[in-house]
Parts: structure tokens; sequence; C-alpha cells
């Protein structure tokens, strides 16, 4: 039986900065597609909105299928052909989605955002802050709104409950 080598630390290191960067690069995947697709989709639309819920289920579908079948084929591959071929063919995949997305890049519906973001989350600590120790009423009525509700602009104003 043959005996296994111990890793060096330098061969450990490449190691965890290899699975380092794959959980990095991947995670950033993961969170921008779905808000890219969703963004595809107008919520205010009744047709548009009931395919956004459509979208979401193909695209979990269509990531866990590829997930098996990349999986499944990429090993077939390394197996019988080499470890050159499945990394020659993943790069190929890697690509080939790449162009994809930039072919159709001028399609996509881009909603930007405006003003600063760290402004808003700075505004949610303020506004939790100094209203820590506030009674909320019984009656919904006596409830504050956004005041730019009045003047039209879009906001979409969360119900209340007693869930929490």
């Amino acid at each position: 039986m043959n005996q296994c080598e111990a890793a060096t630390e330098s061969h450990a290191a490449i190691l965890y900065t290899g699975l380092y960067l794959v959980a990095l690069g991947t995670s950033g995947v993961k969170a921008a597609l779905p808000a890219l697709g969703a963004d595809q989709f107008d919520d205010k639309d009744p047709k548009e909105a009931s395919k956004l819920s459509s979208f979401f289920n193909w695209f979990l579908f269509s990531l866990t299928s590829g997930a098996i079948l990349g999986v499944t084929f990429i090993n077939w591959i390394s197996t019988n052909k080499g470890w050159d071929w499945s990394f020659t063919v993943s790069t190929l995949a890697v690509l080939f989605s790449i162009v994809s997305i930039c072919m159709g890049k001028s399609l996509y519906r881009n909603n930007t955002p405006k003003g600063s973001p760290l402004i808003r989350i700075l505004q949610v600590f303020v506004a939790a802050f100094t209203n820590r120790k506030l009674q909320i009423p019984e009656n919904e009525d006596e409830m504050h709104e956004i005041q730019e509700k009045e003047k039209g602009d879009n906001y979409e104003i969360l119900k209340r409950t007693d869930q929490f």
C-alpha cells in the first residue's frame, strides 16, 4: 500500500489560499446573481410580479442541476482523461459564461441606487437609537408614516404586525 506524504507548510498555505479565494469568488457571484435577476422584473406590474417567483424557482433549479451535472461530468473527465482536461473544460465553461453575460448586458435592466448606502445605514442606526424607548401606539392611525408618501414618490410601506 502506498504511503501518503505529509503536506509541507507551503503546500498547505497554497491549498488554503486557493480555498479562500474560491469561497470569496463564489460568495460574490451567489449574492449578485439573484439580485440581478430580480431587477429584471417590475414588482408593481402584476404580470411581471408573478414571473418573479417563477424566475427564482428556475434559477435555483438550474443552479442545483448545473452543480450536480458539472461535478459529475468534471469528475468523469478527470478520472478518464486527466486533470488537465478537467481544468480546461472548467476554464472554457467560465469563459463561455462571461461572454454570455457580456453579450446580454445591454438587454438587462439596471436599477442604479440613489444616494450613499453608508448614509442610509447610519440613518437606521440613528433612528433606532433615538427611538429605543418610544412607546408604540395601539391605534394604527396614530402611527407616523413617511412624509414623502404624499408627494407621490414610490415608497413601499410594510404593514404593521404584532409578530415580533
